[in-house]
């Protein structure tokens, strides 16, 4: 399926730009699954579960319930999402470190707010202190609706947000949060509130603009690692 773009218009932008060229610093909101973790290891597991219900490619993956088709692949979803075990075995997205340290470095404030059950609060946590990226994250919170992150993100005053779920992006959007809307193959339907961006690296040349050295701060010293949150 064709990716369609939509740029995001100059005077819907919510980042105000210093005269050195960097960002104001406001509060940003991340989803977890999809954007900082990947979803494949989700989808090989229900693949081999269930192949005939599941596609063979990842990139046949036509919509973001893709997990729920059958009542049984729902349960088994739902399973492995409440499984800390199974949460520590997730990829990281390609760039995600290097993202957030880049993030945090321009004085960004980080929350992940994602659908997983609260009971996988701490997996999460020790999930991003392995890959050395805890200490940048100031809080989880977790929702049991993904409508429920527009009232997370409003609550928090988030002045931008990243999803790869379609419907919240737009949701977001629409609310006047800098949305981007992190590309896969379920979510590619035309965007009208929401910024597609391919990967982390075109998501912050956007936000943080192409003069910023983005990855020169990914060789900084990690912010120290803690369980709180």
């Amino acid at each position: 399926m064709m990716k369609v773009k939509t740029r995001w218009p100059a005077e819907a932008a919510t980042t105000t730009r210093l005269s050195g060229g960097r960002p104001t610093a406001g509060i940003i909101g991340i989803d977890c699954d999809g954007v900082l973790a990947s979803d494949r290891l989700l989808w090989q597991v229900l693949r081999k579960r269930y192949p005939a219900l599941i596609p063979a490619r990842y990139e046949d993956l036509s919509d973001y319930d893709w997990p729920r088709v059958t009542d049984e692949t729902t349960e088994l979803c739902l399973r492995l999402s409440a499984d800390p075990a199974f949460a520590g075995r997730l990829a990281p997205m390609p760039q995600m470190s290097d993202a957030l340290r880049a993030l945090h470095a321009v004085g960004y404030r980080l929350h992940i707010v994602t659908a997983r059950p609260a009971g996988v609060r701490h997996a999460t946590r020790r999930w991003l202190m392995r890959h050395g990226v805890s200490g940048y994250i100031e809080d989880i919170h977790c929702v049991e609706r993904t409508v429920d992150k527009v009232e997370i993100a409003r609550m928090l005053r988030c002045s931008a947000f990243v999803e790869d779920n379609y419907a919240t992006a737009e949701a977001l959007g629409a609310e006047g949060v800098r949305s981007y809307l992190l590309d896969a193959p379920y979510n590619r339907f035309p965007t009208h509130h929401s910024l597609r961006v391919d990967d982390w690296t075109e998501l912050l040349d956007d936000l943080l603009g192409t003069t910023t050295p983005v990855f020169a701060v990914a060789e900084m010293p990690l912010a120290p690692a803690t369980l709180a949150g």
